[in-house]
């Protein structure tokens, strides 16, 4: 029986954690160690305060609704292919779980063009925009899950007809985001306990919006102890290759800039939160260019790792069927530029779902995929 409302689910960061196809992820030197999963959905939902969400009794209903279906369909999307890593988590675990007969995961690509930048719109255009491509894979694909694996999007749902609608709730990573930023600094505000620093590094969007500081100020935390770092031109960059010396410098860049806003002498533990989906994937880079300062992590928070762990969490349903049939499929309204898709597919298939790298690279191009044309700004000659 399909429930009557559907759930979006947004994102960005980047995953959950292992799933059957993952491999080991190894760490070098500099002493980092990556923090362990400590926010399941349902206590991120708990943290009331998260301008994003108002309705969590209600949502939290909805979505273990969803867990309990047999069949179901789960539509991921990103501004880009950062969240492709979510999605690839996701159906090595659910596999693995037989919780489910049968699901079909449909990734949708919500870049609408080459030429015009996100920083280069106002909040309430991109909504617009965002809320068109919302209503119409909405109704394309008749999700049962919708999850925006991004956040720069995360931070636009309110402000989408979509949203304020109330047709389908919406399950965005904010409240993941803001939870693992502010369990960091609470730690280091206990009793003989050194301070701790977290640096969010994301989207200039999402540091503009200026949500997630202005809700871990309203928490109480130290404003010293958040730095919101906007990484202009770094995207593209990992998605033609995470490791290439064009991302190692840029990332290099976006660290320099926030080391240069810390205190003189500070002694603290430093977290570097990395809120937007495509940075995880040259997470080394972030502990090298720290450590080329002289600054030796103390961790990595990876929004995107507790994200859907809804969808894991009833363990009494795992193993329920013989085994769970899964299909997965990529579309996209522009076509990915030249070397994305063997990239990331590389990453993908090495580390998390080879199904998930077939479908990317297979990707189908629909331009009619949601339409804007009178949102977009007129070309200039």
């Amino acid at each position: 029986m399909k429930l009557s409302r559907r759930i979006i689910i947004a994102t960005s960061g980047l995953a959950i954690s292992a799933g059957c196809h993952r491999k080991g992820e190894s760490w070098p030197s500099s002493g980092a160690q990556p923090l362990s999963e400590n926010q399941n959905a349902s206590q991120a939902l708990a943290k009331d305060g998260v301008k994003l969400r108002t309705d969590l009794d209600s949502l939290e209903r909805a979505l273990a609704g969803i867990a309990s279906k047999d069949e179901i369909t789960i539509v991921y999307t990103d501004s880009g292919v950062g969240g492709m890593s979510v999605l690839a988590r996701d159906i090595g675990r659910l596999y693995n779980q037989k919780s489910q007969s049968k699901v079909r995961f449909v990734f949708a690509n919500a870049i609408f063009s080459q030429d015009v930048a996100f920083s280069s719109l106002t909040d309430q255009k991109l909504a617009s925009i965002f809320s068109r491509f919302l209503t119409s894979i909405d109704k394309r694909y008749q999700p049962d899950l919708i999850v925006v694996a991004c956040n720069t999007l995360s931070v636009l749902v309110p402000l989408t007809d979509f949203h304020k609608a109330e047709g389908t709730p919406i399950l965005d990573i904010a409240a993941t985001s803001v939870n693992l930023m502010d369990d960091t600094l609470a730690q280091g505000e206990k009793p003989s306990v050194r301070k701790t620093a977290v640096y969010m590094f994301a989207t200039p969007v999402t540091v503009r919006n200026a949500m997630y500081k202005d809700e871990l100020l309203r928490r109480g935390r130290r404003p010293e102890a958040f730095v919101d770092v906007p990484c202009s031109g770094l995207v593209g960059r990992i998605e033609t290759d995470p490791t290439s010396a064009s991302t190692r410098e840029r990332v290099q860049e976006c660290v320099d800039a926030g080391l240069a806003r810390r205190p003189a002498g500070a002694d603290e533990d430093v977290y570097v939160s990395l809120n937007c989906t495509h940075f995880p994937y040259a997470k080394e880079l972030w502990i090298e260019a720290f450590a080329k300062r002289g600054v030796q992590l103390k961790g990595i928070l990876n929004p995107n790792e507790s994200m859907t762990a809804f969808l894991h969490r009833d363990t009494s349903r795992h193993g329920k069927f013989p085994s769970t049939e899964t299909t997965a499929e990529v579309v996209t309204m522009m076509p990915f530029r030249s070397g994305v898709k063997s990239s990331i597919a590389g990453i993908i298939e090495q580390t998390w779902s080879p199904k998930a790298a077939v479908a990317l690279r297979n990707a189908k191009v629909e331009p009619d995929l949601f339409p804007l044309r009178d949102l977009l700004p007129e070309p200039q000659d």
